[in-house]
């Protein structure tokens, strides 16, 4: 059986409170913020007023490429970008995406 890191209840919430600390400092510049599990899943979720459409689900999905990769999304993108591939040359997982702003803790 493989073990898996997890994130408690507890450690969740507190890092979606620091979340919103930091981004309620610039309100000017409104984000949606995502946790996942180790496995992609989504433990907890929060989105400023006035956001583009796509913004709180491209959150979500910057997030699950973190957790999937092991990988910061940003270092992933260029990983995929220096091999001239693309994220659909990863078996067609539409969750992953090669943008920055997800996160490994």
């Amino acid at each position: 059986m493989v073990d898996r890191p997890t994130i408690s209840f507890v450690q969740t919430q507190a890092a979606m409170a620091a979340m919103i600390e930091k981004a309620s400092q610039t309100p000017e510049i409104p984000v949606s913020m995502a946790i996942v599990d180790s496995a992609g899943n989504l433990l907890a979720f929060a989105t400023m007023d006035n956001l583009r459409l796509f913004t709180p689900r491209h959150a979500v999905r910057k997030a699950y490429t973190a957790a999937i990769t092991g990988l910061n999304s940003s270092v992933h993108a260029e990983w995929i970008k220096g091999r001239g591939l693309a994220v659909g040359d990863f078996g067609g997982d539409p969750m992953l995406t090669p943008s920055g702003g997800g996160v490994v803790v």
